[in-house]
């Protein structure tokens, strides 16, 4: 079956599949000093040689001291690239030693290429060599359907409290901050002594993409202001922003479709936190992770509420769409019947003297030059009382019918007293 199986080595073709460039990154380790107080150090790393000298020092940390941390890498995106995540910000040898050293498990290959799926998985698996055999492999991939997307792989060891994190695509601006600076100071400054649970790297991460979600459906408001406007002035042809007529509506119903994905996993990261079994440790770490975890949840509440208003924002945007579509429609129907009122007026003006000349064509009639005075005198009058009929036939009914069922939203009351003072003269 195609799951997450409980190999962990990428494979010779995964590794393949990358693209490898050194780019930016930033390295935070979260920790607890001898006085038990929380300590954050990071680092921003770019060559070869600053990687091995970072890893070169991780080798002298005493192993008991790694307990209870939290070491994350923030990996930089590759600008203006059609590769997207799948273009690693290192060497291929730095990431050979990253997915060792952060226990990346095999399933991040396929995470990271199916790119236009939402992802939130959690997988209990065993690893060789390591304390306990519940260990907890966490992936996150937001849609790249859409800009700015990244992803997440995540390791945690209940029995030592040890989580080690990868963030993708960490760079691309968003609200005034890269997305690598915001995610900084979410472990940071606002982890607190929160650092130690695993859900934490996860939940940053359903802040980062609600952030953009966020953006997609203001940007949607907008685009929709523009073409209700635009269909206002100038009808439905005005739509020339996109490459299809379609385009407005199938990218808020992207959007939405986006959005209620996002519900069904937030919920899912909810339930997650609920199954956590708190890990064998001392009482006060005991405490602050069942602290950490209720924190956590109570936030993604939060971001589970707001995208629900944000799905109904995008029904309000699909809403009046429709309407101002089919008020553009209504406008050009308007304007294409004026014109066939306008066609028909014209031909009954010609036809009864049409159907004269005709009548007089016929051999029934002997008619010569001398009698050339009776079409004029037959098709004149005839005309007159044509138009007549029409007018008091169709025209006057109505405009009495308008006056005794007056439109509440019609306020061209001008032209309306002008039509009627013509009548009358009529």
């Amino acid at each position: 079956m195609d799951w997450v199986r409980q190999r962990w080595k990428l494979s010779e073709g995964d590794l393949s599949n990358f693209e490898y460039e050194n780019r930016i990154c930033k390295v935070i380790r979260l920790s607890y000093d001898e006085q038990k107080q929380r300590k954050v150090e990071h680092w921003d790393l770019l060559s070869d040689s600053q990687w091995m000298d970072w890893f070169q020092r991780e080798t002298l940390i005493p192993e008991d001291s790694r307990n209870f941390t939290a070491s994350l890498v923030l990996g930089s995106r590759k600008e203006d690239s059609n590769y997207g995540l799948s273009y690693l910000p290192f060497s291929r040898l730095v990431f050979e030693r990253i997915y060792d050293r952060f226990f990346i498990h095999d399933s991040l290959a396929r995470t990271i290429f199916r790119n236009y799926a939402v992802v939130f998985s959690r997988t209990y698996l065993p690893i060789e060599n390591s304390l306990g055999t519940c260990n907890l492999v966490y992936n996150c991939r937001s849609s790249a359907h859409w800009k700015d997307d990244i992803a997440l792989s995540s390791t945690y060891f209940p029995s030592t409290g040890r989580t080690y994190a990868v963030f993708y695509g960490c760079n691309d601006t968003s609200a005034g901050k890269t997305v690598m600076a915001r995610i900084a100071n979410r472990f940071i400054k606002s982890s607190e002594n929160s650092f130690c649970h695993p859900m934490l790297s996860v939940g940053i991460f359903a802040e980062i993409e609600r952030s953009r979600m966020r953006e997609l459906v203001l940007s949607g408001k907008t685009d929709l202001q523009d073409t209700i406007d635009a269909l206002q002035l100038h009808g439905y042809g005005a739509i020339t922003k996109f490459k299809s007529r379609v385009d407005p509506w199938l990218r808020i119903y992207s959007i939405r479709n986006g959005l209620e994905c996002w519900v069904q996993i937030v919920h899912k990261m909810v339930a997650h936190i609920d199954e956590l079994a708190m890990p064998p440790c001392e009482t006060n770490r005991r405490d602050e992770f069942s602290s950490a975890g209720s924190r956590i949840k109570d936030r993604l509440g939060e971001i589970h509420l707001e995208y629900l208003e944000l799905i109904r924002e995008c029904n309000m945007i699909i809403d009046g769409m429709t309407l101002s579509t089919n008020m553009a429609l209504a406008r050009d129907n308007m304007s294409e019947g004026k014109q066939m009122k306008a066609i028909a007026v014209v031909t009954m003006v010609f036809l009864p003297a049409t159907f004269v000349a005709t009548l007089f064509s016929m051999t029934l009639f002997d008619l010569d030059s001398s009698s050339m005075w009776l079409y004029p005198s037959i098709a004149i009058p005839l005309t007159i009382i044509v138009l007549g009929i029409y007018v008091f036939v169709v025209l006057r009914p109505r405009e009495k019918w308008m006056m005794r069922n007056p439109d509440p939203c019609h306020n061209n009351e001008k032209k309306r007293d002008e039509r009627l003072a013509w009548l009358h003269w009529v």
